[in-house]
């Protein structure tokens, strides 16, 4: 006795083929049902339509109580938050990386000028001497 006992085979696939927003209108419940003569662009015409005898939208069909749906909603809104947030870092991750290759390119720009007024060794031996001295001042 599952749920899915009255709905047919041909009938999920073509649910799946349905587009994204005609989706989300049946899940919602609100206006679009199966079976409705409006069809949006992508989705299938003529014998391929949904023609359920009941037309049932899919919360009716999964047999989803308002409770049910109120607790789904309800975690959709925490998850839809979550989401959020990891946007959030993401985006200062991405400024943060953008900064860093920002810098870098100065750094490389001022080691190109060096270059350019001391011979090979000398730009390599003040490379590892200011190394040297950046790590000579972090243990002081």
């Amino acid at each position: 006795a599952g749920i899915f006992e009255e709905v047919k085979e041909e009938d999920i696939s073509k649910f799946k083929r349905m587009s994204k927003y005609k989706k989300m209108e049946v899940n919602k419940g609100g206006g679009a049902k199966f079976g409705d003569s409006e069809q949006s662009e992508g989705e299938p015409r003529g014998e391929d339509s949904f023609d359920f005898e009941s037309k049932t939208t899919f919360n009716q069909l999964m047999e989803i109580s308002v409770e049910q749906n109120q607790k789904i909603r309800a975690e959709r809104h925490k998850i839809q938050q979550i989401k959020d947030s990891c946007q959030g870092i993401i985006n200062r991750f991405l400024a943060c990386k953008k900064e860093i290759f920002q810098e870098s390119l100065k750094i490389e720009h001022l080691i190109d000028n060096l270059r350019s007024i001391l011979s090979q060794e000398q730009t390599a031996k003040f490379l590892i001497l200011m190394e040297k001295f950046k790590s000579r001042q972090q243990f002081n």
